[in-house]
């Protein structure tokens, strides 16, 4: 099936509520990755937990205030469900220590708005919340609020005071993942107010360039400058995330495992800035145009499907490959260590994969997980 891939445009920041005296490896999953076929099926079992601190589980939505399963059969465990959320709450029991969450999302663009917006709506948000980790044996909620305008920067703010005082009895994170762009960091999020209610910070720093973008860019470069060449970037991002407040110890830097793509318009033109007006081509696992898993545009993976060439840009630190074509930009080994070597000269709390079930699950094209094993190796590291 055609999955849902959201141009993940707004490069976000996740915030978990608890201890950060230690290096985090964060760990998301997409529940929707089940659906897949081949090598792109992805289980909880499958997944490698060794290197993660915290999983986090993309499945629950907000309905009516309320937090609720996005999808009923694939997560729940009833009228012959699928189960993937109980399953995926059991992965506790492989490593000790492993903290297992479940991200939130907004059902329509309001919903954050009205659930932080009234003290009734709060109440009964922090009560469903609650029984919501308890009825799946949660260790907590992460709250994906990406477009909060004016009028709700202290109402976020205030849900937040309120969530952590009711998760902090019960022994549960919480987490919220904001979306990074200057205008909404500067109207919709207080930042040093939330850091008091925080212990670490996600940036979710990709996605700076896609198909809707109308050529061809870096889909997450480190820095901004590359000859004549200039975009925003990961350092910038984290410039800003730090000037408007953030504290740095608390701040975890976010890896993609998701490729972007574009059909090229001048086949003699393939560097970055190249002008595009079509997605490229969708992946046999992912199934979306435009979008590409790294199993599926790794660069083995690339090469064995046809002849591709394949560059690595050392002022950007990002790679790129193009048949002339299709153009796609992708991290790899090499680029994400780069992001973990900048992650510890800013002193950040730590780096998360966003997600496993887009980074090389089976090991196609080499060993499994290579995005998820550089960047904790690197960030571990002393």
């Amino acid at each position: 099936r055609a999955e849902f891939a959201p141009p993940l445009t707004t490069p976000a920041l996740v915030l978990l509520t608890e201890t950060s005296e230690n290096k985090k490896v964060i760990c998301y999953w997409n529940s929707w990755s089940f659906y897949r076929k081949g090598h792109g099926k992805s289980t909880p079992q499958q997944l490698d937990i060794a290197p993660c601190t915290h999983m986090v589980y993309n499945t629950a939505i907000i309905d009516g205030s309320k937090v609720v399963v996005a999808d009923p059969w694939n997560d729940l465990a009833v009228n012959g469900g699928n189960g993937n959320l109980k399953q995926f709450a059991n992965l506790v029991k492989k490593k000790e220590g492993l903290k297992v969450l479940a991200a939130v999302i907004q059902k329509h663009g309001f919903a954050f708005s009205t659930a932080a917006g009234f003290e009734d709506e709060r109440k009964t948000f922090v009560k469903s919340a609650l029984k919501f980790c308890k009825s799946h044996k949660l260790n907590g909620l992460v709250l994906s609020w990406n477009d909060p305008g004016a009028q709700d920067k202290e109402n976020f703010v205030q849900l937040l005071k309120e969530m952590k005082e009711a998760f902090d009895k019960a022994d549960l994170s919480l987490g919220a993942q904001l979306s990074v762009i200057k205008a909404v960091m500067t109207d919709g999020y207080n930042l040093p107010e939330i850091s008091k209610y925080v212990d670490f910070m996600t940036a979710t720093t990709f996605d700076y360039w896609g198909p809707w973008s109308g050529k061809t860019g870096p889909v997450a470069p480190l820095y901004g400058v590359s000859d004549d060449y200039k975009t925003p970037s990961v350092a910038e991002s984290v410039k800003t995330l730090l000037d408007q407040g953030a504290d740095s110890t608390k701040l975890v830097l976010g890896i993609t495992t998701l490729a972007r793509s574009w059909t090229l318009e001048d086949p003699q033109d393939t560097d970055f800035g190249s002008s595009s007006r079509q997605p490229g081509k969708p992946g046999p696992y992912t199934q979306t145009p435009g979008a590409l898993g790294y199993n599926e545009a790794s660069s083995s993976a690339l090469l064995i499907a046809k002849k591709w060439t394949v560059n690595y840009n050392t002022d950007l630190k990002e790679s790129y490959a193009t048949d002339n074509k299709s153009w796609v930009s992708f991290e790899d080994a090499e680029s994400v260590k780069e992001k973990a070597v900048f992650a510890k000269s800013k002193n950040l709390g730590g780096v998360a994969i966003m997600s496993l079930d887009t980074d090389d699950i089976s090991g196609k094209c080499g060993e499994p997980y290579p995005l998820l094993r550089a960047a904790s190796k690197e960030f571990m590291s002393q």
